[in-house]
């Protein structure tokens, strides 16, 4: 299974023993099944008893049994970056959909408050029907201002 794993990219061996199973290779079958006698007289585990106890073991199942699931950080990661992307792509569409509306309209976009105004009001009423929507009105006024600059005031300023 480590060599599997090492193999595949998904795990690397941190120690010696470990090494063994995954590049190097046995020359001892011998100590690697059996193990060796201690001066104290007492029998010594060998190296694949020794590795199958070992943290680097563990890792590599977690990593095994992980990819036989299919459950792997990257792909999950994966697929929170799409859901996101799509949310964003159907917010965008509607905010872009509602200033193309207001502008059609000769509505100005903004009231005399930076806070409220046509637009900001449209996609609120639209974020009542669009969870997507609404949820990137959120985001857009409670995170970090700059990053998310679509519904700002100064985006939709028309004097410049």
């Amino acid at each position: 299974m480590c060599s599997w794993m090492t193999e595949d990219k998904r795990w690397s061996p941190t120690d010696q023993l470990s090494a063994k199973f995954t590049v190097t290779g046995f020359s001892n079958w011998k100590k690697a099944l059996s193990g060796a006698m201690k001066s104290d007289g007492k029998h010594s585990a060998g190296s694949f008893q020794k590795h199958e106890r070992s943290e680097a073991h563990a890792k590599a199942l977690v990593a095994f049994t992980t990819a036989q699931q299919g459950n792997d950080t990257a792909s999950l990661l994966s697929e929170a970056f799409k859901a996101s992307k799509i949310n964003g792509r159907a917010a965008m569409t509607a905010i872009f959909e509602c200033y193309r509306f207001l502008a059609r309209q000769g509505l100005p976009f903004r009231g005399h408050l930076q806070n409220t105004g046509n637009a900001t009001e449209l996609l609120k009423l639209c974020g009542r029907f669009d969870p997507s929507i609404a949820e990137w009105i959120c985001r857009s006024s409670t995170q970090d201002s700059s990053k998310y600059t679509w519904t700002n005031w100064n985006t939709q300023n028309d004097s410049y």
